[in-house]
């Protein structure tokens, strides 16, 4: 199986083509654990140039989009073929993805769910990297998040006030 691999912006695009069974699933998973690897937590999957998807290609699709969802991140595909469209529906899972026409709908849609870039100083950067955290992705319990929030604050005031 071959497959094309691209970045838009922080979006990681995969086309696929041919049959994603058993043996082209490893091949396409490599290739989306390698992208996640690199931290994109966006992606589009084009699946216009695929033929047949058994239920290991189905596999890595439901595996990218619970990690893509932990990361606050999606997953759309697009493109999809008539065959592939059957397969989900029968499989149930159709509905569980998102799926748009072509290529630039599925960017501008992505595009759109993207946070800005973070705001503030090189400090308060430099302590999100520290504290491995971003800003759309702090710790969702406890006063883990209400710590780290109160820092990036601190960290905001201090880096104005030294600049004015």
């Amino acid at each position: 199986m071959d497959i094309t691999k691209s970045k838009e912006g922080d979006v990681g695009v995969l086309g696929p083509a041919g049959a994603i069974d058993t043996r082209g699933a490893l091949d396409f998973e490599r290739e989306v654990t390698e992208m996640l690897g690199q931290g994109t937590r966006f992606f589009v999957i084009q699946l216009g140039k695929v033929e047949l998807i058994t239920s290991s290609g189905i596999r890595v699709l439901v595996m990218l989009t619970r990690t893509l969802k932990a990361r606050d991140g999606e997953l759309v595909l697009c493109n999809v073929t008539g065959q592939v469209t059957t397969i989900l529906d029968i499989s149930g899972l159709l509905q569980h993805f998102t799926i748009l026409p072509a290529l630039p709908d599925a960017i501008a849609h992505l595009s759109r769910r993207q946070p800005s870039a973070p705001e503030g100083s090189r400090l308060s950067r430099l302590a999100m990297r520290i504290l491995d955290v971003e800003p759309m992705s702090l710790p969702r319990r406890g006063r883990a998040r209400e710590m780290a929030g109160e820092l990036l604050e601190i960290l905001n005031r201090n880096s104005v006030a030294k600049s004015s």
